[in-house]
């Protein structure tokens, strides 16, 4: 059974209002849950930050910890450079596509719930670069993607997805093979590491 805490007014308001902390920080800074210390917010009623408001601050321009990383930017432009170049954007001409399976739509069994599953087993963090979902949310404004490892799309199987950043998710569709692979072993350490 964990030990009572109380944490002081004043550490609270240093930590979370002056400091500008997250309440995960400061928790695990006062070794406490985040719940713990939203309800002294309550008690000691001190008002709260809109959930996204600080995120927004330190995420934004060049704040945010990926601004300029090569594997968003430098792979995006490549990407987008080459196939203008070699005016390979649109149909069979696309290196995307498979006999036309990229224009079908995913089955009913690909559902939020299955999709939130994935996401949640996966802990919520790309599995090829470690962007967790929040990063996701204020960077691109989305959930992280549930990728088909094979690529079929009536292939629901839970061994067969595996949750990806949207940088990760269009790099996955090039060079499919290499990628299968790759994510093949992943879902096997994720399954390992659950057990």
């Amino acid at each position: 059974m964990s030990k009572k805490l109380n944490p002081d007014r004043e550490l609270i308001v240093q930590k979370y209002v002056i400091e500008n902390k997250l309440l995960k920080q400061v928790a695990t800074e006062l070794g406490c849950g985040r719940t713990t210390i939203s309800r002294y917010l309550n008690i000691y009623k001190i008002e709260k930050r809109d959930r996204y408001e600080l995120h927004k601050k330190i995420f934004s321009g060049e704040g945010n910890p990926f601004y300029g990383k090569k594997h968003v930017k430098e792979t995006r432009d490549a990407i987008s450079k080459t196939m203008i170049d070699n005016g390979t954007t649109k149909g069979k001409n696309n290196p995307r596509y498979i006999d036309g399976r990229d224009l079908l739509p995913y089955p009913s069994e690909f559902n939020q719930y299955l999709k939130d599953k994935i996401r949640k087993r996966d802990n919520y963090t790309c599995q090829n670069c470690a962007m967790t979902e929040e990063e996701h949310m204020i960077v691109l404004g989305t959930n992280l993607h549930t990728h088909h490892i094979d690529y079929i799309k009536e292939n629901c199987n839970e061994n067969n997805l595996i949750t990806l950043c949207n940088c990760c998710n269009t790099r996955a569709n090039y060079n499919r093979s290499y990628w299968q692979s790759f994510f093949t072993n992943k879902i096997g350490q994720v399954k390992h590491d659950n057990v």
